[in-house]
């Protein structure tokens, strides 16, 4: 049977960058220079001395060694390949003597306001450099238009990686026709002219007909649709400017402003499209969502009707039961035996098969007490009127219950809301079990501050906080467990190693970690430039908040400190996490910090994002997951840098982490904890994980401590 395959247009500036952006990631991976020229971008083996330019000799000796017609791109490579075998200018060394003032706050030191210093902690203000070419404009500075040339001095006030063609005095001129457009620069519309300078709003790759003055004009009919360009029917004739909403290869006979109309006369529907249904008419334009190539009969308005009496269901078409008397009746055949099923869904002719699910019954099966629910095959089934037969009423995960003819319910059990208590008071735990057979036992651990671990509600005399599981089992052996949190209320929770345990992700490479517990003052530090780290407590939030305190120790480095929380229960001996929520701020720019694969990771500011492995084995975590802006197989962005703060963290300042999870959602709250001015607060509303662990988290930083971290409940 041949079928269309619906098709889905290019959108998003990430795909489509992937061939421009080599040189600037290249040479960004390899220098491992940041703004303030402190990131190697490979965690693991990060050297201050490794950051720097080509001098002018190893510059010399690539332009030598090739061609007078090397492209920028193969310039850029060969000046990376340069810096990563130790060629570095004398500005940036290790020791530098000179600081200069950084008044935007862009990471280039103004050459006209210089002073003698420590390059290895420059005061607030100032940075160990003096490449900015305009100390007053934010938007200018060295390799601010990194996908024009990461090595000059331009000005890109719309963030698009390319430069202003008319900037202030003093600044490299750029590329960009129309530099207050994002959407519009060279290459824009890779799709139509990979060099051209064109608008494409809406992402697809074609360029606006009707561009902004000094733009070159594309042959997008409609700039506004990503589902509109050129071609975008392309199972219809011509590459005439079409809409296609729902992907299959027809235009929309109604389409978009400006867009030429095509022969899809349902393009909301991607079952819906001329030559659907080839068994009922091979031209006319009908709906066939079982894929049996029979139209459905009962279709909206503009779409024609077909012959199938039930388009759910790929058994069910006219013919399908050739044995039949009258074998060109829509009839439904499941076992395909050639005889119709004799009780089918309204709409579908009645055969004479009494049990159409066996090929090897055909009649007189009599098998059921008319019209009465019984079980068969582990599902709840239906007799038909007659007693010849049955159909499925409800299929059982867990089992069917022959007395009761009905499906058992799993067992569960919830052990209720974290609890906070005075110290030396108990805690009243208490949980309900549901499911099974209703013969329930109970086992609580750890038991040594329990009264009773073998009921449901035992009381609790904790010395600190504490987690507590109960395991409960019904007549059957099926068992259930869940866990609850006692805190004492306004003592700080104990992140030692006995309390805690470390997580090193997987698609960091081998890990370099070094998680260091001090007692006095109570204080866990990662002390290595890491490889992406995390560190769980045995306690979990359920309608609680935490509080505590967390600062980057340091003045090198500017990559990742973290939490984690909502984390559901896994084997912390074994494997990593799977689902739980993510909160990774970094303090600078690095585009390209998890590499080509995911561009527009490494932003600076906060992001937050919910991760869910579905497929651990074929799918697993990557850097993307945690550290891309957008959805990715395993994550999904509920706020990104520019949603929540664009804003990154200062070197040797203390901040507060304010968590409150409940069974509907969670907010999040940073503080900056010497003048409480906050940094970002935003509410969620996701109940994806309504409670669950937390944990710590760092990649490629190193001195990234916690501490006095409480817990109150709700």
């Amino acid at each position: 049977m041949l079928r269309n395959t619906p098709h889905t247009a290019t959108s998003g500036r990430a795909l489509r960058r992937t061939g421009l952006v080599g040189a600037g990631v290249l040479l960004a991976l390899a220098t491992g220079c940041t703004s303030q020229c402190l990131d190697d971008g490979v965690a693991w083996t990060q050297k201050k001395d490794a950051c720097g330019v080509a001098s002018a000799t190893d510059s010399n000796t690539a332009t030598e060694s090739d061609t007078a017609t090397m492209s920028a791109t193969e310039s850029a490579t060969m000046t990376a390949t340069e810096s990563d075998s130790g060629s570095m200018s004398n500005s940036d060394s290790e020791g530098s003597d000179q600081l200069c003032k950084d008044a935007d706050m862009d990471g280039q030191g103004d050459p006209d306001d210089c002073m003698p210093g420590d390059g290895d902690n420059p005061p607030p203000g100032y940075v160990p450099n003096d490449d900015d070419c305009d100390d007053t404009d934010p938007d200018t500075y060295k390799g601010a238009a990194e996908l024009e040339d990461p090595d000059a001095c331009m000005t890109d006030k719309d963030g698009d990686g390319w430069g202003e063609p008319n900037p202030a005095p003093g600044v490299v001129p750029g590329t960009d026709c129309l530099d207050s457009n994002e959407f519009a620069f060279p290459g824009a519309a890779e799709l139509e002219d990979e060099k051209a300078c064109m608008e494409d709003a809406d992402e697809d790759g074609w360029g606006d007909t009707m561009p902004p003055d000094g733009v070159d004009p594309g042959m997008d009919c409609n700039d506004d649709d990503s589902a509109t360009f050129p071609g975008a029917a392309e199972n219809e004739e011509g590459m005439e400017c079409k809409t296609d909403k729902d992907g299959d290869g027809f235009g929309d006979m109604d389409p978009a402003p400006g867009a030429v109309p095509g022969e899809d006369c349902d393009d909301d529907n991607v079952f819906t499209f001329p030559g659907a249904a080839p068994n009922d008419d091979p031209e006319a334009c009908m709906k066939d969502e079982d894929g049996d190539d029979w139209g459905d009969v009962d279709v909206p308005g503009g779409v024609d009707p077909g012959t199938d009496c039930d388009d759910m269901n790929e058994f069910t078409f006219p013919g399908a039961a050739q044995n039949e008397v009258d074998n060109l009746e829509c009839m439904r055949d499941v076992d395909d035996d050639g005889f119709g099923d004799d009780n089918p869904p309204d709409g579908v002719v009645p055969g004479v098969d009494c049990n159409d699910t066996d090929a090897e019954v055909v009649a007189n099966c009599v098998d059921c007490e008319p019209e009465q629910l019984f079980c068969q095959d582990e599902n709840v089934h239906l007799c038909n009127m007659g007693g010849t037969g049955s159909k499925l009423e409800e299929t059982c995960e867990f089992g069917c219950d022959e007395e009761e003819a009905a499906c058992i319910e799993i067992l569960t059990v919830d052990a209720g809301e974290s609890v906070c208590i005075d110290q030396g008071a108990m805690a009243q735990l208490q949980a309900v079990a549901m499911g099974g057979d209703g013969m329930y036992s109970w086992d609580w651990t750890p038991a040594d501050t329990l009264d009773d671990p073998n009921i449901d509600a035992p009381l609790a005399t904790p010395a600190g906080a504490t987690t507590y599981t109960v395991t409960v089992t019904d007549g059957n052996n099926d068992m259930a467990s869940d866990n609850v949190s006692v805190f004492i209320k306004d003592a700080s929770l104990i992140l030692d190693d006995v309390s805690c345990k470390i997580t090193n992700f997987e698609w960091g490479g081998p890990p370099t970690v070094n998680w260091d517990w001090n007692p006095n003052p109570g204080e866990l530090c990662q002390l290595s430039n890491s490889t992406p780290t995390a560190r769980f407590c045995g306690w979990s939030l359920d309608n609680a908040n935490i509080q505590g305190r967390f600062q980057i120790k340091t003045g090198a480095d500017d990559d990742y400190v973290g939490f984690l929380w909502g984390i559901q229960p896994f084997d912390q001996m074994t494997m990593e996490p799977e689902q739980f929520y993510f909160m990774g701020w970094k303090q600078a720019n690095q585009l390209g910090f998890c590499g080509n694969d995911s561009p527009q990771s490494g932003r600076a500011g906060i992001i937050v994002k919910r991760i869910d492995v579905k497929d651990a084995m074929n799918a697993p975590l990557t850097c993307a997951d945690f550290h891309d802006p957008n959805d990715t197989m395993n994550s999904v962005t509920l706020a990104d840098e520019d949603e929540f703060s664009d804003v990154g963290w200062l070197d040797n300042v203390p901040y507060i982490f304010d968590l409150t999870h409940t069974p509907m959602g969670f907010t999040v709250k940073v503080i900056r904890e010497d003048n409480m001015v906050v940094v970002a607060e935003k509410e969620f509303m996701d109940d994806t994980f309504p409670n669950g662990q937390v944990g710590f988290y760092a990649f490629s930083q190193q001195n990234a401590c916690f501490s006095q971290f409480k817990t109150s409940c709700l």
